[in-house]
């Protein structure tokens, strides 16, 4: 997924002074007009930029997706030169280390780029004056929906998580990570209580994050089996086809399931087999449940309760 993007042309040359202060005291009232954190993000990347001379900002997240799977998202970049091409920063060797970073729980302090990237990527990042990199790591104890971009549907709320890459022309100021993490502390902070940011209770937090699997008593919907009832038989019995079949579900996504359905596949499977998303899928399931063409089982092949069916879709 794209990631949202700022160019900034005209960057000023701050000293740490009161920046603190300043920042602090806008993010109070531009919050307010804000309806969904990755403004935040792209407002405090454009401030950042320009006020402590990063060149160029990523903020890296670990988004959890329907199905159980994780990957790294790129949510904001800002850049503050426009004639730097995005690929120079926004590739794979960039997700790659934004990843570790997630990974070890810790940040990397702003070091020569010769000292962390591929001695051919190096030499592409000085040749376009980014000589040094560094990545802050942040971790909350709430909840960051999904991209405001996002338009597949299949990824959920995800316990925050991020890392946020730094690049610089010249070695920055001690001082810079002390001021950028008090002013991205506050920021956090103030997206929880306007509502951007949502607290990650047991409850909202999804089954995928809360239920580790070694703990889980119940499956995921992902684990889950499709299985053809009786009901479904006898169609079957009648028909010459299982297509012919099909014509009596009326919504075609039903259909599309339907036919992927063997008995063996796991939802997971078939909705890498079908192509569909989050809402498709259990659109489809509660249309082939509600006819009782299929039940749900789980990968012992036992029967799934009705209550559990009801909690997971």
């Amino acid at each position: 997924m794209e990631s949202s993007e700022l160019l900034l042309t005209q960057p000023s040359q701050p000293s740490m002074g009161n920046h603190q202060l300043i920042v602090i005291s806008q993010l109070i009232q531009q919050i307010e007009h804000m309806g969904h954190v990755d403004e935040l993000f792209l407002w405090l990347s454009q401030i950042f930029v320009k006020r402590l001379n990063i060149q160029v900002i990523q903020f890296w997240v670990t988004q959890e997706h329907f199905l159980g799977a994780q990957s790294p998202e790129l949510r904001t970049m800002v850049r503050q030169n426009s004639l730097l091409e995005p690929y120079v920063v926004a590739n794979t060797q960039g997700a790659v280390l934004a990843e570790r970073v997630i990974q070890a729980k810790r940040g990397v302090m702003p070091r020569p780029v010769t000292n962390v990237f591929s001695p051919q990527h190096a030499e592409l990042l000085t040749a376009n004056s980014l000589n040094y990199w560094g990545c802050y790591y942040l971790n909350h104890n709430v909840l960051l929906p999904p991209a405001h971009n996002n338009t597949t549907g299949d990824e959920v709320m995800t316990p925050l998580t991020m890392a946020i890459a730094l690049y610089f022309q010249h070695q920055p100021q001690p001082r810079l990570i002390t001021t950028f993490r008090y002013i991205l502390e506050q920021a956090i902070f103030r997206a929880k209580r306007r509502g951007l940011l949502s607290p990650a209770t047991p409850a909202q937090l999804p089954a995928v994050i809360t239920q580790p699997l070694k703990n889980r008593s119940l499956p995921l919907l992902a684990e889950l089996i499709p299985c053809y009832t009786q009901t479904s038989n006898n169609h079957l019995q009648q028909a010459t086809s299982a297509s012919n079949t099909t014509k009596l579900l009326t919504n075609k996504l039903a259909r599309r399931l339907y036919l992927a359905i063997n008995g063996r596949r796991n939802v997971a499977e078939l909705a890498k087999l079908t192509q569909m998303n989050m809402h498709e899928i259990k659109t489809a399931l509660r249309t082939l449940l509600t006819y009782k063409y299929i039940q749900l089982c789980g990968p012992d092949k036992q029967a799934i309760s009705k209550t559990h069916i009801l909690q997971l879709l």
